[in-house]
């Protein structure tokens, strides 16, 4: 019971320390990432309604097939 409490903690400052060090980076990447699809996700769209395909996106017909 003492050892696998005393490994828990020093596992938890060890995971700590790595969080603490990796979490600016995963944020950093994930913020890239996001906008990355974000910028790409624009040009999609814009792509779609410029060639028609996204005229009627927000129309309610789309969404019960009546309007493809």
């Amino acid at each position: 019971m003492m050892i696998g409490l005393l490994s828990f903690i020093l596992g938890w400052q060890y995971l700590r320390f790595y969080v603490f060090k990796l979490l600016p980076v995963l944020i950093f990447w994930a913020m890239m990432i996001g906008l990355l699809s974000f910028i790409l996700g624009r040009q999609y769209l814009g792509f779609g309604y410029s060639s028609g395909f996204g005229s009627g996106f927000l129309q309610p017909g789309w969404l019960d097939g009546s309007n493809p």
